[in-house]
């Protein structure tokens, strides 16, 4: 590609998409798809990095059978997979005043699929609606955990498993008993366990524990003015069933 050649090859995928933008709007068509073409080849490739990079860090924390169901052409298939759930507190903190008005809220949990082999990641690729494997993983499902807070206490309410986005990775449900006692075990030790050193998600805290017990706990006052602690949820998983979740 005689046009990219001035390029270094370890420039990021978005730094030749802004390049094509900008051949783009000065009416270099041609050059302008060449390194749009290009920055999907690395993009790619970046992403299978991140596949890797995630396989490694996410597999100590279990692998969990997932159906999924491409809802256009009803193709079912059924893989494992590791997780990666992030609490989504900046959400939660734009919201705060609202919750503490209203006395009840969520805790929303963005939970990314990770393929666990290369079969899983080629039927990922093959059968979801969209097979944009952003930074090694595909957003799949999320978790809903609703609250009240009442007598100066917070108390958790409901449990909810959902897609995360059926347009993007279809309908997804935990496939058998044994992955959703593992995803039930898996919740309570993320929520009970400081040293289960599970990534928090966030640039500023490791730990999944420290970043709830810190921020929620802490930062937006849950703990001194409801009775907060991660523990809390732990308490709340530990009545449920492993049949309720899946």
């Amino acid at each position: 590609m005689r046009y990219l050649r001035k390029f270094n090859e370890e420039l990021k995928s978005d730094t030749y998409r802004r390049a094509s933008y900008k051949l783009k709007k000065l009416g270099h068509e041609d050059r302008a798809k060449e390194l749009s073409d290009w920055s999907k080849k690395v993009e790619n490739d970046e992403n299978m990095v991140k596949w890797e990079e995630n396989k490694s860090q996410f597999s100590k924390f279990g692998k969990f059978k997932l159906n999924i169901t491409n809802p256009e052409t009803n193709k079912t298939f059924t893989g494992d997979f590791y997780l990666d759930l992030v609490l989504d507190r900046m959400a939660f903190e734009d919201s705060l005043d609202e919750i503490i008005a209203d006395k009840e809220g969520v805790f929303w949990i963005a939970i990314g699929i990770i393929p666990v082999d290369q079969k899983t990641l080629n039927d990922c690729m093959q059968y979801l609606p969209d097979n944009d494997m952003y930074n090694g993983f595909f957003w799949g499902l999320s978790l809903t955990l609703d609250f009240v807070l009442e007598d100066e206490q917070i108390k958790f309410t409901n449990y909810s498993l959902d897609n995360y986005d059926e347009n993007i990775a279809g309908n997804i449900k935990i496939a058998d008993r044994s992955s959703a006692g593992r995803f039930k075990n898996l919740l309570k030790k993320m929520f009970s366990q400081p040293d289960f050193n599970y990534p928090s998600g966030y640039n500023d805290f490791n730990n999944f524990y420290d970043m709830v017990y810190d921020v929620f706990g802490a930062q937006f006052g849950l703990t001194t003015d409801y009775g907060f602690s991660p523990e809390v949820i732990t308490d709340f998983i530990n009545t449920m069933s492993a049949n309720e979740m899946y």
